[in-house]
């Protein structure tokens, strides 16, 4: 597993943390210079869409060196397709529990975040309790995995996922 190309799927607003995440994987590729990342996702009114496009023009050296990727918004039915062409799945949003990171976490991806709730239920990649909030430090923790160390935690987290979060559950919850 080589664990280099992340993606970010979801709205390309501020509360995302869009900028986070980008110099998150800037810190991580000193290390590890074969490290990509796609964002993709729309901005969510005109506000944003300002902050999106000073992100993206701050970005600029990056997008030219070929490591950083920016696409328009994908129809969801097409996110596990997407999420299965990936390695990693990065996300910035400190809210409640996004959708985005259970369906990352039932595709099997691994899933590097700054999102608390995330984080209490399925865990973070890092050994020291100071570094969960640091994306680059859990990347780096991540590729120091063992494949038979990674895939045992991913199978982990997705037996979580499907007790959890499945269909089933949430109607069980609403009931």
């Amino acid at each position: 597993l080589r664990l280099e190309k992340l993606v970010h799927i979801g709205r390309f607003d501020r509360s995302k943390n869009t900028s986070l995440i980008i110099n998150e994987v800037e810190i991580a590729r000193k290390r590890f210079p074969e490290l990509s990342l796609t964002l993709i996702g729309a901005p969510s009114n005109s506000e944003e869409k300002k902050y999106s496009e000073i992100t993206t023009i701050n970005s600029n050296n990056a997008v030219l060196d070929g490591w950083l990727n920016f696409r328009s918004s994908v129809p969801r039915k097409e996110a596990p397709k997407i999420l299965g062409e990936n390695d990693i799945f990065i996300h910035g949003y400190q809210g409640s529990l996004d959708k985005t990171l259970i369906e990352a976490t039932l595709v099997g991806l691994p899933v590097v975040t700054i999102n608390l709730e995330y984080q209490a239920e399925f865990g973070a990649w890092s050994s020291e309790d100071e570094s969960k909030n640091s994306l680059a430090k859990q990347i780096e923790y991540l590729k120091s995995l063992t494949l038979e160390r990674l895939v045992s935690e991913l199978k982990a987290r997705r037996d979580i996922a499907v007790e959890k979060h499945s269909l089933e559950k949430w109607i069980e919850k609403l009931i």
